[in-house]
């Protein structure tokens, strides 16, 4: 069950870093 939590917050993670990386580079913001 553990398991099973920890892989989803990690593709929510994931989710949120490709979304921030997106709005950077939409705005033309380099990181």
């Amino acid at each position: 069950m553990h398991m099973i939590k920890k892989e989803q917050v990690d593709l929510q993670d994931q989710f949120v870093q490709n979304q921030k990386q997106f709005i950077y580079q939409l705005f033309g913001l380099t990181g």
